[in-house]
């Protein structure tokens, strides 16, 4: 007889299935949920650390790069020098004893900047005159028996075809001496220029052999505590400066060393390095981080800040072929020293958060199960009884077995309902404390800004709720999320008391089921201090080349003037030559000029502060314009408040501001107009100088570089004056401002406090 299941045993079945799916039903999402929201916050972090190391790579390549711009520019300003020299021009005038005078000037010059392995003149048939060499700390005149013929060589042939201010540039490469490498070896740039008499008539060249060493080592130098690897590569792709010199100047060897190339070891990474200017990658051995400097432009970009009134050209020998590739490597172990521990972390955290929720499931799944197993035993117990009994208790039991699940469900719902909005609740106020946040709806309008957004702002969150915010409507926002991506971007604003700041900002967009933007979550870190630390620095360096430059430039040109008055001495005043002598002083007394104004530009002298009245300073002016005035036909306006107050700064570095000023107003007005000068108290706490004249105006465009060093629209401006009256007003504790539209005139306000003494 075949026996039927027993309804006992298939009942617990079913029962064991109940409990299981409980169990289930209540871990799972609780477990995915608390993965997710772990991955979220390392995707976030790991990509902010990475986006973090690839901005300090840009920026310690664009230093590199301005080391190459600065050191060809200081170059070429001792190569136009020593072409110009005044022994030469003598000598090629005829004057064969100023001959001596040369070499002694090249090695006077090769022993100051030792930078030079040799120094050349060389005539215009190939043979040379004139050479210096370097020897150790000292160089040494070359005998007339050791000159040699160079005619046939190809510095001296491209060199010679040129025009006065062009510029040849060589391959950097190893020297050779006849055929042969010098050892140790030697990097060398020959740059050779032309060379004209008083007649203009090319007499010669001018050749530096340049030792490229010195580059090398400062580029060394900015990378000593460089976690990475720093190398300088040549267009085929060899090695000029690398981590071991076994691999350095391969093109230059016939043996194996010929197949020592960064383009064999990363073929790949050279492939898409030799084919964009610059950029960054990540491959399985690390990030590269490459940059393309042309010598022939950076030499051009070097004549062009000399501000030569000649057109120039650079020639060399490889044409556009000729460039070097700045490519900064780290490897993936430096790499991944960054992202580790934030992996072990994770994986930490998220075991032992599945841990405990399998506790917290597990610990209702047992209650039930002691529970059932009561009612088995119950059940066994009442076996016995008539089956109406037994049918109507089950009955009961079934029903309020169900009542009980529901119950149980209802309560674990509304304890996750609980528990949710707490961890919600704690994510947003350590996300309040740790950044800027704010939350706009699809179109840019601001639902919700916490208080650090309202502090850096200055507006309250109630003028600031419904208004839009201008990053979301902007063309590069809006291609970066059309499919869900996250944006990043760097913006400058200013608050409400006109103060500007720097913030960098993360946007991530929230998408619906159709992949539309439900909701913008915007992610703000102040840079304000960061940026006034760059600034800092700026400031600092300025102040450092301008000494250098006032010092190197200066002491020639003090030698200069003080030779052509001696030679004036010799002359006759009705002598064309001492005409030309006198030229040549003024020429230099001009040079030195800008050289003081640039000088002054970089460390300005400090102002001696003390009470003034505002009104004494442009009534002080009046007499020194007024022949001006009348000869160019210039209608003056005045309006100089009373009882103004008196203003704490220095008198006469303000007067001197406000006079360059008024002269700047009158060439803008060659044929005469309005100039208007203004000066009035703002609110009883500063005072305001206006002056506004009727001229030609400043076009848009260079609204924004008029207070730069160098920058300037005028045919013979050194560029200097406004960026120094810039300086004298900011250290008088003021600010100068301008507007203009062109062929409007233009507004100059200078703004500083009223009696109070500044720190």
């Amino acid at each position: 007889m075949q026996l039927s299941p027993s309804p006992i045993s298939e009942n617990s079945r079913l029962k064991f299935i109940v409990i299981f799916r409980f169990f289930l039903i209540f871990f799972v999402p609780l477990w995915l949920l608390g993965g997710g929201t772990l991955s979220l916050f390392y995707y976030v972090e790991v990509k902010s650390r990475v986006a973090s190391l690839e901005q300090n790579e840009r920026h310690l390549l664009a230093l590199q790069k301005k080391i190459v711009s600065d050191d060809f520019q200081l170059l070429l300003a001792d190569l136009r020098f020593l072409a110009e020299q005044n022994e030469l021009q003598q000598f090629l005038n005829g004057q064969l004893k100023a001959k001596k005078m040369i070499g002694l000037e090249y090695q006077s010059f090769s022993n100051k900047q030792r930078i030079y392995d040799q120094i050349r003149y060389i005539d215009g048939s190939g043979r040379e005159v004139v050479r210096v060499n370097k020897r150790g700390h000292e160089s040494e005149i070359v005998p007339y028996s050791r000159l040699q013929f160079k005619g046939d060589r190809y510095y001296f042939q491209k060199t010679n075809e040129l025009f006065r201010g062009d510029v040849f540039v060589s391959p950097f490469d190893l020297n050779m001496e006849n055929g042969v490498l010098e050892y140790p070896p030697k990097p060398t740039i020959r740059f050779g220029t032309p060379v004209y008499d008083y007649n203009n008539q090319k007499q010669g060249i001018i050749v530096f052999n340049y030792l490229g060493e010195a580059l090398l080592q400062k580029l060394r130098r900015e990378v000593k505590n460089y976690p990475g690897e720093i190398m300088l590569l040549n267009s085929q792709g060899y090695w000029l400066l690398s981590s071991s010199e076994d691999e350095e100047w391969g093109f230059m060897f016939s043996d194996e060393r010929k197949n020592f190339t960064f383009k064999n070891a990363y073929p790949a990474v050279w492939q898409e390095i030799s084919k964009n200017l610059e950029g960054q990658l990540v491959t399985e051995r690390g990030m590269f981080t490459y940059s393309t400097v042309f010598p022939e432009l950076e030499v051009l970009k070097s004549l062009s800040d000399m501000k030569n009134d000649e057109e120039s050209a650079v020639y060399t020998s490889q044409g556009s072929q000729n460039y070097w590739k700045i490519v900064s490597f780290i490897p993936q172990n430096i790499l991944q020293v960054e992202t580790n521990p934030l992996l072990e972390f994770f994986l930490k955290t998220f075991f032992f958060l599945s841990l405990l929720l399998l506790l917290i499931s597990l610990l209702p799944t047992f209650v039930n199960i002691k529970r059932f197993q009561a009612e088995q035993a119950l059940k066994a117990v009442n076996d016995g009884l008539e089956y109406r009994v037994n049918q109507r208790t089950q009955e009961l039991r079934s029903t309020n077995h169900q009542l009980r699940k529901e119950i149980v469900e209802r309560k674990f719902a509304e304890e996750e309902v609980i528990k949710t909005l707490k961890e919600l609740s704690d994510m947003k106020f350590a996300l309040d404390e740790a950044a800027i946040v704010v939350i706009t709806d699809p179109q840019g309008i601001l639902t919700y800004v916490n208080d650090k957004y309202c502090e850096i702002t200055k507006y309250s969150r109630k003028e600031l709720l419904g208004t839009s915010l201008s990053v979301i409507n902007s063309a590069d926002f809006a291609q970066e999320v059309a499919s869900g991506k996250i944006w990043r971007g760097t913006f400058k604003n200013k608050n409400r008391d006109g103060i500007y700041y720097w913030v960098d900002t993360t946007v991530v967009p929230f998408m619906d089921e159709s992949n539309q933007p439900l909701q913008y979550v915007v992610i703000h870190s102040d840079l304000t201090e960061i940026k006034r630390a760059e600034s800092l620095l700026q400031q600092d360096m300025l102040e450092n080349f301008a000494s250098g430059l006032a010092h190197e430039i200066g002491n020639p040109l003090g030698a200069m003037r003080m030779k052509a008055q001696t030679m004036q001495e010799d002359l006759d005043e009705d002598s064309e030559l001492w005409d030309d002598l006198d030229d040549m002083v003024a020429e230099i007394d001009r040079l030195n000029n800008i050289v003081r104004k640039f000088n002054a530009l970089g460390r300005p002298s400090p102002p001696n502060f003390s009470n003034h009245n505002p009104r004494d300073l442009f009534i002080g002016l009046l007499p020194l314009i007024e022949s001006e005035v009348k000869q160019k036909e210039i209608q003056l306006a005045t309006h100089f408040e009373d009882e103004i107050g008196d203003m704490w700064a220095d008198s006469q570095q303000i007067q001197q501001v406000l006079l360059n000023l008024v002269v700047n107003s009158f060439q803008a007005m060659p044929s005469g107009g309005n100039l208007t000068l203004r000066v009035r108290a703002i609110e009883k706490e500063q005072v305001e100088f206006v002056v506004q004249d009727s001229g030609m105006g400043i076009s848009k465009d260079y609204l924004e570089r008029i207070f730069e060093p160098f920058f300037t629209t005028k045919a013979n401006g050194s560029g200097f004056g406004l960026s120094l009256a810039n300086s004298t007003v900011k250290q008088n504790g003021g600010v100068i401002k301008v507007e203009s539209q062109l062929g409007a005139g233009a507004a100059f306000s200078l703004t500083f406090p009223l009696s109070q003494e500044l720190d």
